[in-house]
């Protein structure tokens, strides 16, 4: 198992420190930049099945060095594979009843219309908000859920900011976007030179409408128009990030969402023998590259940040989950043909670092909640004792904290987050909520709701899926923890507040447990105390409603 920093250790480090964390808290400075800036460098879907088989192709160059000579590992994800979810909690540490993201749309009760998750909704600073208390410079590119943008000290480029969505990107001006590099990215001409690396003929929208077209069918039920425009998102985001990698920040954020969305619409064409029904010699040469491609785009923009930084960088990568092939039951057969989904996520996600204070070599059990504390870490800024993760002791170098002393704080409450005044565009609200469609993750009879307001949010009033699945992710932690009390404290609070979800929930924490399990290297989890735990309420569980597919 992973070695962290206990809690006891951390209690010794807040007594021994407890002044000068106070002080920081005091000023909200924490002096001048860091040396060598952090780095976090996320792939949304990322999958080792992918990487090591490119590497092994002689491809992927940049993850390949990495993986030679710096740290690497499976990277738990102890909830469901709801990337909103999880993404938020890289950045907060905390758990998704703390910090307020839930599910790719609100509200989040059992029915009714549904709109795109917004960063509104987020109850709890993130690492750029903490940032800026303690005096440091943060650049945030396209991150889940970070539109509409806060103001903080640094560059924020939203999530929605590759729509060209009015006050997208804080400051205003921070991006040349008049410059010709952006500009061309908005001309259909220049689009389509962007999309060939990715498919076997000449693509273009307009095919889907066409009968006279031989590739109608390839462009209307497959790429289904929303592809093309990840492929643009993505590219603008990379230029985004070579336009303000030579500015100093103590954080740098870059986020590619590119591998989720090649992985779900074509992955049987990427694994073929994986399916009943194996596509097509013309299939697969019309998509046969297009998730490799997705990953070689990927590889030359973390490329661009080394070779930026010289080597001077920390750099951590990670993915909230895996992928693997969708079941029949998330899969439509319809005149001969798959349409999609062909692929779905796996809980077992990607852990890459490099860095001076990176230590080399493979790195087991750890889990998405200790990224944000360890990040923390490298930045030199307090941990929050509020965070049930600790910092992974074995991804840092030997003495690193003999020359960096961890500093703490009980909370982070002193921390603002200031958003700024800027309308929410409803169209470009309206195509994500299609992006969602798109991607099975709305159902098509979901209307779409412009108003809805993230005021008066209440956990424990949402729906039984959402409250039983995200307190699933909490048990799973902290069993996997061994803190089998700390895993008690969690149901009580269920029985306290939704008992009839108490059967569901331990459903989800026994399915899991398995795929984990069966997923991770031998080695990655200790079984006894989930075997305890799930043994001791099996009785619970038996008059409960089957859920366990919810999973996985």
């Amino acid at each position: 198992m992973n070695r962290r920093l206990s809690q006891s250790t951390l209690l010794v480090y807040r007594a021994m420190l407890v002044v000068v964390a106070l002080s920081l808290v005091a000023c909200g400075s924490g002096g001048e930049s860091n040396d060598p800036p952090t780095v976090l460098i996320g792939i949304d879907g990322g999958e080792w099945q992918i990487i090591d088989a490119m590497i092994a192709d002689g491809e992927l160059p940049n993850l390949a060095r990495i993986k030679r000579e710096g740290a690497w590992g499976h990277l738990i994800n102890n909830g469901m594979q709801v990337s909103p979810v999880v993404w938020t909690t890289f950045v907060t540490g905390h758990f998704a009843r703390q910090h307020g993201i839930l599910a790719h749309v609100f509200p989040y009760s059992e029915a009714g219309a549904k709109r795109p998750v917004t960063s509104e909704l987020r109850q709890v600073p993130a690492l750029w908000n903490i940032a800026t208390h303690y005096g440091l410079r943060s650049i945030v590119l396209g991150y889940f859920v970070s539109h509409p943008p806060e103001e903080i000290n640094g560059v924020m480029v939203s999530s929605r900011a590759a729509s060209w969505a009015a006050g997208a990107i804080t400051p205003e001006g921070a991006l040349p976007l008049d410059e010709p590099r952006f500009q061309e990215l908005r001309d259909h001409r220049y689009q389509q030179t962007l999309w060939d690396p990715y498919f076997g003929w000449d693509y273009d929208p307009a095919q889907a409408d066409d009968p006279e077209s031989p590739f109608q069918v390839a462009a209307a039920t497959v790429l289904e128009r929303h592809l093309e425009k990840r492929i643009v998102r993505d590219e603008f985001l990379r230029r985004a990030a070579q336009e303000l990698v030579s500015e100093p920040s103590d954080l740098f954020i870059a986020y590619h969402q590119l591998p989720d969305y090649m992985s779900h619409s074509l992955w049987q064409f990427y694994v073929p023998d994986a399916y009943e029904r194996r596509p097509s010699e013309l299939e697969l040469e019309l998509f046969g590259e297009a998730v490799k491609q997705s990953y070689r785009f990927v590889d030359e923009s973390v490329g661009d940040l080394i070779d930026a930084w010289q080597g001077e960088a920390n750099i951590l990568i990670v993915s909230d989950h895996g992928f693997g092939p969708a079941s029949k039951a998330q899969m439509e057969v319809a005149g001969g043909r798959i349409k999609h989904l062909s692929g779905d996520h796996r809980s077992n996600g990607i852990l890459m670092g490099l860095g001076p204070d990176i230590q080399p070599g493979e790195i087991k059990g750890l889990t998405i909640m200790e990224i944000a504390p360890t990040l923390a870490a490298l930045m030199e800024i307090p941990v929050s004792g509020q965070l049930p993760g600790n910092v992974a002791v074995d991804l840092l170098r030997p003495g690193y904290f003999d020359d960096h002393p961890l500093q703490s704080v009980p909370d982070y409450s002193a921390v603002t987050v200031t958003q700024r005044q800027q309308g929410l565009n409803e169209e470009v609200q309206e195509e994500e909520m299609n992006n969602l469609r798109g991607l099975g993750y709305v159902g098509e009879g979901v209307d779409f709701d412009s108003g809805s307001s993230g005021d008066g949010y209440d956990f424990w009033q949402s729906s039984e899926a959402l409250v039983s699945g995200n307190v699933m992710s909490e048990v799973v932690f902290f069993l996997l923890q061994g803190d089998v009390e700390a895993a008690q404290a969690v149901m009580a609070l269920v029985h306290q507040n939704r008992p009839e979800l108490l059967g569901r929930t331990l459903l989800l924490t026994r399915a899991k447990y398995r795929g984990l399990m069966e997923r991770l290297p031998e080695g990655s989890i200790d079984p006894e105390p989930f075997e305890r735990f799930i043994a001791a309420r099996l009785p619970i569980a038996a008059s409960a409603p089957a859920a366990e597919e919810a999973v996985e």
